[in-house]
């Protein structure tokens, strides 16, 4: 939530925790370059914090709910050379 309440101050959005909102949050964290892993997480914890409010009365509803997470491209991994295999 820091990291989000920071982004609303920076951009100088209100702070508020709308579907539209939230995907311009999640699209500018894909353009800097952010990992999708890292934009799911920031994505959930939204979702969580928006649950919780709800349960509280704070909101009325979650809206967040159907935002779909980008998702986590697969990274080859590098296998070891036969002299790595090798070396005790």
């Amino acid at each position: 939530m820091r990291l989000y309440l920071e982004w609303c101050e920076r951009n100088e959005h209100p702070v508020e925790l709308t579907r539209a909102q939230t995907q311009q949050y999640a699209a500018e964290l894909i353009a800097a370059g952010k990992e999708a892993s890292t934009v799911r997480l920031r994505l959930a914890a939204l979702r969580e914090f928006a649950r919780w409010l709800v349960s509280e009365g704070e909101l009325p509803e979650v809206q967040l709910l159907g935002i779909k997470p980008p998702k986590i491209p697969t990274k080859p991994v590098n296998g070891l050379s036969d002299e790595q295999l090798r070396s005790p």
